[in-house]
C-alpha cells in the first residue's frame, strides 16, 4: 500500500502519472472490467478458487454478453500447456463461465471442478468448448446453446455431463450419476464415448428432444440405463456400439419413425 517498485527510470517532478498493474488474480476480476468482443483471457496453469456465485466480481464467476475467448496456457500464451484449474469453494447455484448471448465464445484448455456444491455448473456458452474437463458438478456440467464441443471429458458429476444442440467430437462422459450426453435437434455426435454412468438417469446417449441427430463411431458401455435412447424422429446411427449396458442397447420409441441404423 505504501511502496511501488519499478523496473525502469521514471520522470521526476511533483506530479507523476504511471500505470501500475499486471495480470489479474481471478476470473471474476477480468469479468469486472470492460471487454470488447474478440478479447482473449489467457489463464496460466495453476489452481484458481471461485468463492462467489456472483459474476464479474473479484473471486467470482464470469459472465459476458459478448464473445470472449478464455484459454489456458503453460509457459507462453497459446502453448496449450498444462491447463489451469478453476475450482469452486463454499458457494451454490452458479455457472463458472456463462456466455450465451452471441455466438463465437470460446473456452479452451481449462479444467473445472464444481466441488460437488449445490447446482454447480462449469460452462454454458454459445460457441466452442475445446479440450475442457469438468468434474464434481451437480448441474449439467457442459452446455452449448449452439456450437461445438471437442476433446472434452466430464466425470464424477451428479447431473447430465453434456447438453445442447451442436456438434460433439471426441468427447468422453464417464462415471457420472446421470446422463452422459443429452443431445439437441440437428446435432452431430462423432467418436464420443459414454461409459459407467450410473443411477436412474444413467443413459449413455439420450436423444430426448432432438430431430435429425447423427451419431457416428460412438460407444455406450456399461451404463446403468440405455446405451442409446432415442425419443425423436429422423435420427441416424452409423458404426456405433452399445455393450454391457443394464438397459436396452438401442431404444427407439414406437411413436417416432425414420430411424437409420448402419
Amino acid at each position: 500500500a505504501t511502496t511501488i517498485t519499478v523496473d525502469a527510470t521514471v520522470a521526476t517532478g511533483n506530479t507523476i502519472t504511471m500505470n501500475i498493474g499486471g495480470s489479474l488474480l481471478t476470473l471474476g476480476g477480468f469479468g469486472a472490467i470492460a471487454t470488447v468482443a474478440g478479447n482473449t483471457l489467457n489463464i496460466k496453469s495453476g489452481t484458481y478458487t471461485i468463492t462467489s456465485a456472483t459474476a464479474n466480481v473479484a473471486g467470482g464467476c464470469f459472465s459476458k454478453t459478448s464473445n470472449i475467448t478464455i484459454e489456458g496456457y503453460g509457459t507462453n500464451y497459446g502453448d496449450r500447456g498444462t491447463p489451469p484449474l478453476l475450482q469452486a469453494s463454499g458457494i451454490s447455484t452458479f455457472t463458472m463461465v456463462l456466455m450465451t448471448t452471441t455466438s463465437g465464445a470460446v473456452v479452451r484448455n481449462v479444467n473445472f471442478d464444481g466441488a460437488s456444491l449445490t447446482s454447480s455448473r462449469a460452462v454454458n456458452i454459445r460457441g466452442l468448448v475445446d479440450t475442457v474437463s469438468a468434474v464434481n458438478c451437480t448441474n449439467t456440467a457442459l452446455v452449448i446453446t449452439s456450437g461445438s464441443m471437442v476433446n472434452c471429458i466430464v466425470s464424477g458429476c451428479t447431473g447430465t455431463a453434456y447438453s445442447g444442440g451442436g456438434s460433439y467430437y471426441a468427447c468422453v462422459a464417464h462415471t457420472n450419476a446421470g446422463r452422459g450426453f443429452n443431445i439437441g435437434t440437428n446435432s452431430g455426435v462423432s467418436r464420443c464415448i459414454s461409459y459407467s454412468n450410473t443411477g436412474a438417469n444413467g443413459i449413455g446417449f439420450d436423444n430426448s428432444n432432438g430431430e435429425g441427430v447423427i451419431f457416428s463411431n460412438c460407444v455406450a458401455y456399461a451404463n446403468a440405463q440405455q446405451g442409446f435412447r432415442n425419443a425423436d424422429e429422423g435420427c441416424t446411427y452409423i458404426n456405433c456400439i452399445a455393450e454391457d449396458n443394464t438397459g436396452i442397447g438401442f431404444e427407439f420409441r414406437a411413436s417416432f419413425s425414420d430411424f437409420v441404423v448402419n
